[in-house]
């Protein structure tokens, strides 16, 4: 099939997959009420979340600097955060793209070889999956109570019900015990499987690419940033919150729930959909439910609407103009060699 094709039916594929999740989100939403939400919210509070947000992807630029270094080269920060913008730029229309886009710009702007760009956001974006890992393994030991018991009415059946069966959500934990029996059992047969032979060597990949921070000028200060970005998103989060009148009378922890909500959000923007329309708003306003944080499922539900609305236009809004402004900049500075071996390293913009 004609490659061009292909990548069509993929984008298609994501806009549809993208409704989905937006039907799921908002079936039977409250539009009014979620406008006036809308028209009603605090400016100062959501302009310090999105400099927060903003900050965050500027540390990223300066990780990334520690990655290139490793590998011969030092671009300036200013120009690998106008990189970054533009990546994000691009992944709102055309989800996973924007990693190339802002190797593709960092090429043409300081001679950095596409591959040994590529391959240091390969490395930085298997740090953020171990991270994201270990938060919803976090998160699902806080709430495992409470997620149960919320898949366990909607599979039906749950504890309770007065049916006296078995729920589906204990017939669907059986099938997956006997599904790992099976694949045991049958696991020399499965090795031999194309698909699973490149699963396995995506797996020994990460790993190798997680294991060259080896090579990076003081990793711990790299896993440092890594910590402060992922902070910096939690606190984005939290910061929006108070944005919104209806989160100032909860009755419940929103430190800890901005960082439940930032695990499921980050679950969500991980489907490739353009810019995680769709899933992002269905994992916030899932999470909302499950956690019943308005204290009823309806005025959780609409909540949760409300806030996926908000924090995710704001953040499309900032993440379209700042990749824009990069874009720009990157345009009208001359083109430089960062390799080190040139002695280029160092522009009047130092960093």
């Amino acid at each position: 099939m004609n490659k061009k094709l292909i990548n069509v039916l993929k984008y298609v594929l994501g806009l549809g997959l993208g409704a989905i999740f937006l039907y799921l989100a908002f079936a039977g939403a409250d539009w009014e009420e979620i406008k006036t939400a809308v028209q009603t919210i605090n400016p100062g509070w959501m302009i310090l979340s999105l400099s927060v947000g903003l900050f965050s992807h500027f540390i990223r630029a300066v990780r990334w600097q520690m990655q290139l270094k490793a590998s011969g080269y030092q671009p300036t920060h200013l120009r690998l955060f106008a990189s970054v913008m533009v990546g994000y730029l691009v992944n709102q229309a055309l989800p996973r793209a924007g990693e190339v886009a802002r190797c593709t710009s960092l090429m043409r702007s300081d001679k950095v070889p596409l591959s040994t760009g590529f391959g240091t956001v390969v490395i930085e974006r298997v740090f953020d999956l171990m991270i994201l890992i270990v938060l919803i393994a976090l998160a699902f030991v806080l709430e495992s109570e409470t997620i149960f018991s919320f898949l366990g009415a909607a599979f039906g059946g749950s504890e309770g019900d007065g049916s006296g069966g078995i729920s589906w959500l204990a017939i669907l934990g059986i099938a997956g015990v006997a599904g790992l029996l099976l694949a045991w059992v049958f696991r020399k047969a499965l090795l031999k499987l194309p698909l699973v032979q490149k699963g396995i060597t995506f797996g020994r990949e990460l790993v190798q690419s997680a294991l060259s921070i080896r090579h990076i000028e003081r990793p711990w200060l790299f896993i440092l940033y890594t910590a402060i970005i992922w902070a910096c998103y939690w606190f984005m989060t939290y910061f929006c919150f108070f944005a919104i009148d209806e989160f100032w009378n909860l009755d419940m922890n929103l430190l800890y729930l901005s960082l439940v909500t930032t695990v499921m959000g980050g679950i969500g923007m991980a489907i490739p959909v353009p810019g995680g329309t769709g899933p992002y708003h269905a994992a916030v306003t899932f999470t909302f439910v499950a956690l019943l944080v308005a204290g009823g499922e309806e005025a959780s539900r609409h909540l949760g609407q409300t806030f996926a609305i908000i924090m995710h236009s704001a953040q499309v809004v900032m993440m379209v103009s700042a990749g824009m402004l990069g874009y720009a900049y990157l345009m009208i500075q001359k083109p430089v060699d960062s390799s080190l071996e040139k002695g280029e390293a160092s522009t009047p913009e130092a960093g």
